[in-house]
């Protein structure tokens, strides 16, 4: 086995396993790429697949957790050595395959899953997260969206790690494995961004929360996660992510306030209603509709007054202005590498009736 090396995390839970069963790896992909299934009632030859050296070394290729994630030297793996693992569940295995992943430019999600006439799971895959296509709306569909199409992912890689259980022993094993991709693999400065390496453990949660609850606003709290840590990069989520994480806070307090409410019948209450109805005094703008080239000011150079203006304010001494200053350089460079990711992996989904125009338009003005 490759020798040891550290593995670096933000706040991380090294007792904690990184990645739940039952955690969605899809994050905001498109809802028809869940798992499939296939019943089979095959069971494993891998005796006669690897042939008389299958059990060759046994103890030294087993992976059977995090403390032996941390030995690994990702960059540095062969096909041959990956084929020759074996795990003792698939949450391991794919854990393996998606650091595996995140040190070689890519994110991995988990595929079909093969059942035998037991109903037990007896094979899984796990691929590139750019692996088959999206299912793209018709035109109609697309000019009654009221949300801006996402960009396409999907190219059809065929990198791929298929594990497969092994009756005798009843560890999981590599049956297959595809290392090329179809695509450009990213670089170590973007891929953290994916949605399959990008997670706010507990600690980070409940310090969000306690600042939150201080007035500290969202953008400043993440600022100071930045600051904190020596850089954006080293960050294992991004604001959006913090965003998402209160408003799934705030449905959460939704459904108590609703389950309170119902427990006490008071859906006819005027003054419960009238208080819930009230909870929120504002409404945000959108620009929909129309295109202007990304900029949402007069000019840009309105946008970067606005930009440092939320860092740097008149009472500022020259240090802390200096300060201040290379914070707001930090956010720039952020949103800067975040346009990066979307430019490389995504395709813009043509929207007008003149496709050849406008993705001649787009290759030449998004790359």
């Amino acid at each position: 086995m490759p020798g040891r090396a550290g593995l670096e995390d933000f706040c991380a839970e090294q007792e904690a396993p990184l990645y739940s069963e039952g955690m969605n790896v899809l994050h905001d992909l498109d809802p028809q790429e869940r798992t499939l299934e296939d019943v089979s009632d095959c069971v494993s030859d891998s005796d006669e697949y690897f042939g008389d050296n299958f059990y060759d070394d046994w103890d030294n290729r087993a992976i059977n957790g995090i403390a032996d994630l941390q030995t690994v030297k990702f960059k540095e793996l062969t096909a041959d050595q990956i084929r020759r693992l074996h795990f003792p569940d698939r949450s391991v295995a794919f854990s393996f395959y998606n650091l595996y992943a995140k040190m070689n430019g890519f994110s991995a999600r988990k595929s079909r899953i093969r059942r035998n006439v037991n109903n037990d799971v007896t094979q899984q895959a796990f691929v590139c997260f750019r692996q088959g296509f999206r299912d793209l709306c018709s035109d109609n569909d697309a000019a009654r969206c009221k949300r801006e199409p996402k960009p396409t992912t999907r190219c059809g890689c065929g990198a791929e790690m298929r594990v497969h259980i092994h009756e005798e022993t009843g560890r999981w094993i590599v049956r297959y494995f595809q290392e090329k991709h179809n695509h450009e693999m990213l670089d170590d400065m973007l891929t953290f961004m994916l949605p399959g390496h990008r997670k706010m453990n507990s600690a980070a949660i409940d310090q969000m929360n306690m600042m939150l609850k201080v007035g500290i606003k969202t953008p400043q709290i993440y600022s100071s996660f930045v600051h904190t840590v020596g850089g954006f990069h080293n960050v294992p989520f991004l604001k959006r992510d913090m965003y998402n994480q209160i408003d799934k806070q705030q449905r959460l307090i939704g459904e108590k306030w609703e389950n309170l409410v119902s427990s006490l019948g008071l859906h006819d209450n005027e003054w419960v209603c009238d208080l819930y109805a009230r909870r929120k005094m504002w409404a945000t703008a959108h620009m929909r509709g129309h295109f202007f080239g990304g900029f949402r000011t007069t000019s840009k150079c309105e946008g970067l007054h606005s930009m440092l203006g939320k860092f740097v304010h008149s009472r500022h001494n020259l240090r802390d202005f200096v300060e201040q200053f290379f914070r707001c350089i930090f956010q720039m460079r952020s949103r800067e590498a975040q346009s990066d990711l979307q430019s490389i992996v995504g395709d813009l989904v043509l929207q007008s009736p003149l496709h050849d125009l406008e993705r001649s338009a787009a290759n030449m003005l998004t790359r």
